[in-house]
């Protein structure tokens, strides 16, 4: 202990079994109304604080997990988890969708819903369901590593795509990297 500073808790770093059969690594995780969301390769499923377990499958993706993400759209509470056939989502933790549109990564900026699949094209969306094409990367194919928002050099808010030669923002007036 030191005068003037505070030590952190112990790091914890078990948890419950997933109860899924063999050995996954966490494709992606969410929140939806203060609860824990966790893709176990193809099963999502929610943590049960009072039983410490993972609960039943409460959907199936038809991809793994490559992105979640928490958002509100036209005043509605979401949570979507991207996979390479295009993204699940909720409102409420057990009616699931599937959208078919090709998405790796998932941000919310400027009030819509942006993804991106693996081939570098950039979509977006101001009602769930509804993605209009955008920006296309000029990069090859699997170069894209993350999409996110992030203050340019200017300080305004924009998306910027992670790739493996390094950052592309995008530029949303003309609708390109």
């Amino acid at each position: 202990r030191f005068n003037c500073h505070l030590l952190l808790p112990r790091l914890a770093t078990l948890t419950a079994a997933s109860g899924v059969a063999g050995s996954f690594k966490i494709g992606a995780m969410g929140e939806l109304a203060n609860e824990l969301y966790v893709a176990f390769g193809t099963a999502v499923r929610k943590y049960d604080n009072i039983t410490d377990s993972w609960g039943t499958t409460l959907t199936t993706l038809p991809a793994v997990a490559t992105d979640a993400l928490n958002f509100v759209l036209g005043g509605v509470t979401y949570l979507a988890f991207a996979h390479t056939d295009g993204y699940t989502y909720t409102t409420d933790g057990v009616a699931w969708t599937n959208d078919t549109k090709d998405t790796k990564f998932l941000v919310f900026w400027d009030t819509r819903l942006w993804g991106i699949d693996n081939t570098g094209q950039l979509w977006r969306s101001t009602a769930i369901g509804v993605e209009t094409n955008d920006a296309t990367l000029p990069l090859a194919s699997g170069s894209v590593k993350s999409l996110f928002a992030a203050r340019n050099a200017a300080g305004n808010i924009v998306i910027y795509a992670g790739t493996l030669v390094g950052p592309y923002q995008h530029d949303s007036t003309n609708a390109k990297f």
